[in-house]
């Protein structure tokens, strides 16, 4: 698949470092395989935008999204904790195979009062 950012503007919100750090994520933390190919600047537009490419899934036509229930059971099998609601479907695909897979996710540093949650939440884990 092929994106392009609006101008000025990288993904819901921050600069291009931001930007380029949540992409990096995406592919660390989910085996994504986001490439930036470049930027480019239309003469009608003030700014120019930025080039990525991701892989293209063949979805279920009957069901491409999974429910929330699916979701949560597949960041639990990829070893994420589930601090707040928040998951979207359409920021995930179901492949024709049954395969879950996330597209397009707003990873996020946590502030603060986030972080100091998710210490209280891994402290609470029984421990081995």
């Amino acid at each position: 698949m092929i994106k392009l950012t609006q101008p000025v503007e990288f993904g819901a919100w921050g600069g291009l470092e931001e930007y380029l750090q949540r992409l990096a994520w995406a592919n660390e933390f989910f085996g994504d395989d986001i490439q930036v190919e470049g930027w480019v600047h239309y003469a009608n537009e003030s700014a120019p935008r930025v080039v990525t490419t991701q892989p293209w899934y063949r979805v279920n036509p009957d069901r491409p999204e999974p429910t929330l229930d699916e979701i949560d059971l597949y960041m639990a099998r990829m070893g994420w904790l589930k601090a707040y609601d928040g998951a979207l479907p359409k920021n995930f695909v179901l492949d024709v195979g049954g395969y879950i897979h996330p597209i397009d996710l707003i990873i996020l540093a946590p502030d603060e009062e986030q972080w100091a949650r998710l210490q209280n939440m891994a402290h609470e884990l029984p421990q081995p």
